[in-house]
Formats: C-alpha cells, sequence, structure tokens
C-alpha cells in the first residue's frame, strides 16, 4: 500500500546562487558529514558535478519529507537522512539513528522508493513510500 509520493525539482543555477551566497555552511546544512565528503571528492575531480550533487542531495531529501507528509520536523532533519546508492546504482536513503528507530517501529514496515534524474540545470527526485509485509534489509544507521 502506498503511504505517500513525492516530487521535488532543483535547479543547479538556484544552488549556485546559494552556494555564492552562504558557501560551506549551506553545504554544511543539506548534507551529512558522509555525503560532505563525497561532495569535497566531486568539488575536486569535477567541479561543475558538486553543484549538481548538492541539488540532487536537496531535492532528494525534499521529496522524502513530501512522501512523508511531515516536513523537516521531528524526527527528520537535513542530516536525518543521506543519500548512498546500492552496489548496482541503485539510490537509496540511509537514516541517522532518530530517523532509523522511527523508521523501524512502523508496523506494517515501511520501505522507501527513490529516483534520482538530472538534465542540464535541473536535478529531479521522485520517492514513493509503501507498507509491506515483506520489508527488504534495512542498510545499517548513518555513522554521524
Amino acid at each position: 500500500m502506498i503511504v505517500g509520493i513525492g516530487h521535488d525539482l532543483c535547479s543547479r543555477s538556484r544552488m549556485a546562487r546559494a552556494y555564492e551566497r552562504q558557501g560551506l555552511r549551506l553545504v554544511h546544512k543539506i548534507l551529512s558529514p558522509a555525503e560532505q565528503a563525497q561532495w569535497q571528492q566531486r568539488l575536486s575531480e569535477h567541479p561543475n558535478r558538486a553543484l549538481s550533487f548538492l541539488a540532487m542531495r536537496f531535492a532528494a531529501k525534499e521529496a522524502f519529507c513530501k512522501a512523508m507528509g511531515w516536513g523537516f520536523r521531528a524526527p527528520m532533519s537535513w542530516h536525518g537522512c543521506a543519500v548512498q546508492h546500492r552496489a548496482g546504482g541503485q539510490p537509496c536513503f540511509v537514516f541517522d539513528q532518530a530517523v532509523q528507530t522511527w523508521w523501524q517501529a512502523q508496523q506494517p514496515p515501511l520501505i522507501a522508493h527513490l529516483s534520482l534524474s538530472d538534465d542540464g540545470d535541473y536535478a529531479s527526485a521522485f520517492v514513493v513510500i509503501e507498507r509491506s509485509s515483506t520489508a527488504p534489509t534495512p542498510l545499517p544507521p548513518l555513522a554521524l
């Protein structure tokens, strides 16, 4: 059963303007520590892709909150979830301890499906949250 659907579209140029104003404060606000390390690596290797990375993570977290219908309020925070990729490249969410505890307490279990895309100036994230009696093995909590 579908619990919620969320979508967010974020322009790379908007992220560029925000980054020009706020610099690393913006990066530290949006990205978890693990994502910040990935962003730093992107910045050093492919500077143009670093803003896309930031826009993509912003869109994913916004779409997740929309799908859940709760916005950025406890237990959710910008650092409460991070986007990682499974071995095959599929994007997925990894939660910090507070969100993971809430997530695992839901019965029947919840599953979050995440799709990411970017084209030109735009990053897009689409999230579907469903309840299932056979949830996949959860990823470990995000190390903070």
